[in-house]
């Protein structure tokens, strides 16, 4: 079964939907210096939180998962990767704390829409 991607509409296999979660693990881990086993486990450590919010938000905003695969691939509750998804929206596109994750998507799309409408 593919997958469609969220951000270009392009055919993916499931193969290539885990590896680019894995890239967007290791792009986080490195920008927060904290280690994906550190990101996957229960720890609150603020930092590790930020680290942890931003791996869902990619996961769920710009890769179009479902809170409950993206808590399933950390080891956490769906309700804690859709609060963190939320959060981390809120700080980055000032999207309210009862936004869908519709609009979520929406929001984390548009840069990337605008760069495609003056690219063309």
């Amino acid at each position: 079964m593919n997958y469609t991607c969220v951000c270009c509409g392009v055919k993916i296999s499931p193969l290539d939907i885990r590896n680019k979660i894995r890239a967007h693990e290791h792009e986080v881990s490195s920008f927060y210096s904290v280690s994906i086993d550190l990101i996957k486990s229960p720890t609150r450590a603020s930092h590790v939180v930020e680290a942890r919010h931003e791996l869902w938000y990619r996961m769920v905003a710009l890769e179009g998962r479902s809170s409950k695969w993206a808590a399933n691939w950390t080891g956490h509750d769906h309700s804690s990767v859709l609060y963190g998804v939320k959060h981390y929206a809120g700080m980055l596109h000032g999207t309210p704390r009862d936004a869908s994750l519709k609009d979520i998507r929406q929001a984390a799309q548009a840069p990337l829409l605008k760069l495609m409408e003056e690219a063309a």
